[in-house]
C-alpha cells in the first residue's frame, strides 16, 4: 500500500466539484463587474453618510440606542461590500473574503439587533414600573444611603392599585431584581456583550484562517462552496429564524411605544427571516441564475431594506418640519366621547366599537385607554368636570381620590388645583419661553392653552402619564407631581404676613377690597431690601393667562390689594446681592387643610408663585416682567440671591435633588451642565433656596410640550377619527 502525501496548496483539489455554472462572455462579465462595483460603492457611501447623520441627529434620543444601531449598520456595510464585490468579480473572488465578510457582517447585525430589541423591551417595562413610584417623601429619602430600585419599585408596586398591564417580557424577567436588570440592559453593557460575541467569532475565524486549506490567502482559493467552516454561521441563522424571531415577535407584540420602534423591530425580524430563506433556497432551485448573482445578494437586499426602515426613515423624520395642523376639535378631551368604548370585563357598550386597524398610534391609544380605564373612570360616578374651579382633587400615583373623602389631604398625595392668580404681569415665564413670538398663529396659542389645561386636570393628566411612559419620559411627569408638592409646602410660608401681626393679617383677609388700611400697615411692617418708595405698583393678582377656564380665587374678593403710586426704579446691579429676609413663621398655616391653601397650577414656577405675594421678591419679579419689551425672559435669580428654604423643608428639597438632579439617580433629568453644577455646588454648601429647581421645571415643561404633547394629541386624534363600524 503506497502512502500518498499532499501539499497544502493541493488540498483544495479535494473539495467536491462545484455545481454547473454557465459561463458568460467576457463582455458580459465586464459589464457585470462595472454595474456591481458602482452599486456597491454608491450604496456603501449612502449607508455611511446616513448612519453618521443618524447618530448625530439622534444622539440625545436614548430610547433609539444609536450606538447599537451603528453596530448593526457596520454589519450591513460588511455584507454590502462582500456581496457586491463577490458578484462583480466572480469567479476570481477569494473565498477567505467571503468567510470573514459573512461571519462578521451577520454577527454584527444579529447581535446588535438582539441587543437593541432587548433594550427596548426593558425600557418599556421599566417606564411602566416607574408609574408606581409614590410621591416624594423626605422621611424616607433624606438619608445618606441611596435606596435601591428594588425598594423604590417593587415595594411601591405592591401598594399601587392601578391596573397597569404587565408585559410578557416583564413576566419573564421578574425573577431578577430591578438593580440587576438596570445593570444588564444599559446600552454600555449591551455593547460590551455584543463585542464579546464578536470577539469569539473573530477568534474562530482566525483559527479557520490558519488551519483550513479552503480559505488560504496565498495562493487564494476561488472555488467557494458550502463547507463545514460555515456550520456555526448556519446554526446562528437557523436559531434566529426558528427561535429568536418568534420569541422577539411574541415579546414585542405586547409592548407599546410612541416612536414606532416596536413596529420597526417586528418588520426587521420578518425581513431578516425572509432573506435567510432566500439565501438558502433560491439558487438551489434556480441554479442557472448563479452566473449573474450569488446567494449573498439576498442577505444584502434584506439588510438594505432593514437599514432603510431603521435608519433612513427615522433620519428623514428628524428633518421633517412639524406641521401644526391642530384645530380646536383636536384639543378637546377625547375621553368624553370614548367613555363607553373600552368597558372593562366585556361590559356592553352603548356606542359601536371603533374599527381595529394596523395604525400604530391607534393601537397605542386604545391599549393605553384600556390600561388606565379602571381608575380613570370610576364606576357609578360621573366623570369630573374638565376644570375644577371650586374643588380640590387629590390623587396618589395610580389611585385617584377625592379630597372630600378626607378633611385633610395627605402630604404624600398628588394635587392639581384650578389656576389661582399668579402675578401682576398675568404671564408666566414658561408661557413667554414657549410662546415668545408675538406673531404666532392662534393654533399655537390654543395648543399651549390645551397643554396647560391638561396639566391642571387630574384625570386627563393621569392619562397623559401613560403616554409619557410610552414616550419613555415617565420621569418628566413624576417631576411635575413632586414639584407641585414642593410648591404646596413652600407657598404658605411666604404669604403677606409677619409673625408679629399674623392676627391682623387674618383679619385683613376678610376686609372688603376698598378698605386696605390694614393691608398697608402689614406691608409696612414687612422688611424688604429697599425703601417702600422704590417698590413697583402691586396690581391685582388675578391671572390673565389665555386659559379657557377662568382662574378663580376664593379669597380674592375680600383681600385688600396693596398699591403704590410711585414709579419703578431698576433693581440693584447684578453684582450686588440683595439681602432678602427670612420668610415669616409658618404659625398655623401648615396645619390648615390643603383645600384652604392656595397654590398655582403645575405650569407655574415657585418663583412666579411666591414673587407676587412675598414683598422682598416683588421688586425683582415685577421688574423682570414689566421691562421685557422683546418677550425675552430675564435671567433667573441666582440660588444665593433667592429666598432661603425653611429649615424644616430642607430634607424635602434634598430628597427632590437626589431623585431628579443627582446624575447617579435613575430618574435624573437631562439638564444643562451649568445648572447641574450650580445646584450640586449649593447642595455641597448646604445652601437651599426656594427657586433652585425652577430652571429644571422650565426644561421639563419644554420637553413635555415639544416631545410628548404633540404625540399625545396625534394619537388621541387618530383614535377619535377612526371610522366606526
Amino acid at each position: 500500500m503506497n502512502d500518498t502525501t499532499y501539499d497544502l496548496s493541493e488540498l483544495s483539489n479535494l473539495t467536491p466539484p462545484a455545481p454547473h455554472v454557465p459561463k458568460l462572455p467576457p463582455t458580459v462579465l465586464h459589464t457585470k463587474a462595472i454595474i456591481y462595483s458602482t452599486c456597491t460603492a454608491v450604496y456603501t457611501l449612502f449607508v455611511i453618510v446616513t448612519s453618521v447623520l443618524f447618530v448625530i441627529r439622534t444622539r440625545k434620543d436614548k430610547y433609539r440606542s444609536a450606538k447599537l444601531m451603528l453596530i448593526e449598520t457596520t454589519g450591513t456595510v460588511y455584507l454590502c461590500i462582500v456581496s457586491g464585490l463577490s458578484n462583480a468579480f466572480t469567479p476570481h473572488w477569494p473565498c477567505f473574503l467571503n468567510l470573514w465578510g459573512l461571519y462578521l457582517g451577520l454577527s454584527l447585525w444579529l447581535f446588535g439587533f438582539i441587543a437593541r430589541t432587548m433594550r427596548l423591551l426593558f425600557q418599556s417595562e421599566f417606564h411602566q414600573a416607574k408609574l408606581h413610584i409614590t410621591a416624594l417623601d423626605a422621611d424616607n429619602s433624606s438619608g445618606d444611603e441611596k435606596p435601591t430600585w428594588d425598594r423604590v419599585l417593587e415595594k411601591n408596586e405592591l401598594k399601587s392599585q392601578s391596573q397597569t398591564r404587565r408585559y410578557r417580557f416583564g413576566r419573564f424577567i421578574e425573577r431578577f431584581s430591578w438593580d440587576r436588570k438596570r445593570h444588564w440592559f444599559t446600552e454600555r453593557n449591551l455593547i460590551r456583550s455584543t463585542m464579546g460575541g464578536i470577539f469569539i467569532i473573530f477568534v474562530y475565524l482566525t483559527f479557520i484562517q490558519i488551519y483550513s486549506p479552503r480559505f488560504t490567502i496565498n495562493p487564494p482559493n476561488t472555488r467557494c462552496d458550502i463547507a463545514w467552516e460555515y456550520a456555526p454561521m448556519y446554526v446562528m441563522v437557523f436559531l434566529h429564524i426558528f427561535v429568536v424571531c418568534p420569541l422577539l415577535t411574541y415579546w414585542l407584540s405586547d409592548i407599546h411605544d410612541a416612536y414606532g420602534l416596536r413596529r420597526d423591530l417586528i418588520l426587521e425580524t420578518v425581513i431578516a427571516a425572509v432573506s435567510y430563506v432566500l439565501f438558502f433556497s433560491v439558487l438551489r432551485l434556480f441554479g442557472h441564475l448563479k452566473a449573474y448573482f450569488g446567494n449573498t445578494l439576498f442577505l444584502f437586499m434584506g439588510l438594505a431594506i432593514i437599514h432603510f426602515v431603521g435608519v433612513v426613515v427615522p433620519l428623514w423624520k428628524t428633518y421633517k418640519k412639524p406641521v401644526d395642523s391642530l384645530t380646536l376639535e383636536d384639543l378637546e378631551d377625547p375621553d368624553e366621547d370614548d367613555q363607553s368604548t373600552d368597558a372593562p370585563n366585556g361590559a356592553p357598550c352603548d356606542r359601536p366599537s371603533r374599527r381595529s386597524a394596523g395604525n400604530e398610534s391607534y393601537k397605542l391609544s386604545q391599549a393605553i385607554k384600556r390600561q388606565s380605564y379602571n381608575f380613570m373612570h370610576p364606576p357609578l360616578e360621573p366623570p369630573p368636570p374638565l376644570f375644577e374651579s371650586d374643588t380640590l382633587v387629590g390623587f396618589q400615583r395610580g389611585k385617584p381620590e377625592s379630597v372630600h373623602n378626607s378633611p385633610v389631604t395627605s402630604v404624600k398625595s398628588r394635587v392639581s388645583l384650578a389656576p389661582p392668580p399668579i402675578g401682576s404681569s398675568g404671564k408666566t415665564l414658561e408661557h413667554k419661553i414657549l410662546t415668545s413670538n408675538t406673531l404666532q398663529s392662534s393654533m399655537t396659542t390654543n395648543r399651549w392653552n390645551g397643554f396647560i389645561q391638561l396639566l391642571s386636570n387630574p384625570r386627563r393628566f393621569e392619562n397623559f402619564k401613560y403616554y409619557a411612559a410610552a414616550c419613555f419620559c415617565t420621569e418628566l411627569t413624576l417631576f411635575l407631581e413632586d414639584y407641585q408638592q414642593l410648591k404646596r409646602r413652600v407657598y404658605p410660608l411666604y404669604k403677606l404676613r409677619t409673625s408679629e401681626q399674623s392676627t391682623r393679617s387674618k383679619n385683613a383677609l376678610s376686609l372688603p377690597a376698598s378698605d386696605n388700611t390694614v393691608a398697608r400697615n402689614v406691608m409696612q411692617t414687612t422688611p424688604f431690601p429697599m425703601k417702600l418708595s422704590q417698590l413697583p405698583a402691586v396690581q391685582d393678582r388675578r391671572s390673565t393667562l389665555p386659559v379657557n377656564s377662568p382662574a378663580t380665587d376664593n379669597l380674592s374678593a375680600h383681600r385688600p390689594v396693596p398699591s403704590t403710586s410711585t414709579s419703578t426704579k431698576p433693581p440693584p446691579s447684578p453684582g450686588i446681592t440683595p439681602a432678602l429676609p427670612e420668610p415669616s413663621a409658618a404659625l398655623d398655616i401648615i396645619d390648615l387643610p390643603m383645600d384652604q391653601q392656595e397654590v398655582s397650577p403645575p405650569h407655574v414656577t415657585i418663583y412666579e408663585t411666591v414673587g407676587p405675594v412675598y414683598l422682598p421678591l416683588q421688586m425683582q419679579y415685577d421688574y423682570s416682567n414689566n421691562n421685557n419689551d422683546n418677550n425675552q425672559v430675564q435671567q433667573r435669580l441666582a440660588i444665593a440671591q433667592s429666598p432661603p428654604v425653611p429649615q424644616h423643608l430642607c430634607p424635602l428639597f434634598y430628597a427632590f435633588y437626589r431623585r431628579y438632579i443627582d446624575p447617579e439617580s435613575a430618574l435624573a433629568l437631562n439638564m444643562p451642565g451649568s445648572y447641574t453644577r450650580e445646584v450640586n455646588q449649593n447642595i455641597r454648601n448646604n445652601t437651599f433656596s426656594i427657586t433652585m429647581f425652577d430652571e429644571a421645571h422650565k426644561e421639563v415643561l419644554k420637553m413635555l410640550y415639544e416631545n410628548v404633547y404633540p404625540r399625545f394629541l396625534k394619537m388621541r386624534r387618530t383614535s377619535r377619527n377612526r371610522p366606526k363600524m
